[in-house]
């Protein structure tokens, strides 16, 4: 089960997203250009749309699947720290923040 779960999980990263954003924009404009112009050539508003279809069709094929070209960044999350240093570093900001007013309000 963990193992179609992997392959079906899809990750990503923040430029493949980008990429996969631009393959889209450009393929869906492109093949609405090319329906166009081979639907007015042939005068046939059923060939446009099945040149379209099979434009966009193509698209989600080029997007949809996670493609190793769409996770060459793979994103480093830091490691996660205690709850006890993560409130002592909220408190330490929280007395930094109320000094620097008050300093602000006394001038």
């Amino acid at each position: 089960m963990s193992t179609i779960t992997t392959l079906l999980e899809g990750t990503i990263d923040f430029r493949g997203q980008v990429m996969a954003e631009t393959v889209t924009q450009v393929g869906i404009i492109s093949s609405a250009i090319l329906a166009f112009a081979v639907g007015y050539a042939l005068q046939s508003f059923e060939i446009l749309l099945l040149v379209f279809g099979g434009g966009v069709v193509l698209t989600l094929l080029a997007v949809l699947p996670p493609w190793p070209m769409y996770n060459r960044h793979p994103v480093q999350w830091l490691k996660t720290t205690s709850s006890s240093s993560v409130s002592s570093s909220t408190a330490s900001q929280k007395e930094i923040s109320a000094s620097s007013s008050t300093e602000t309000k006394d001038d």
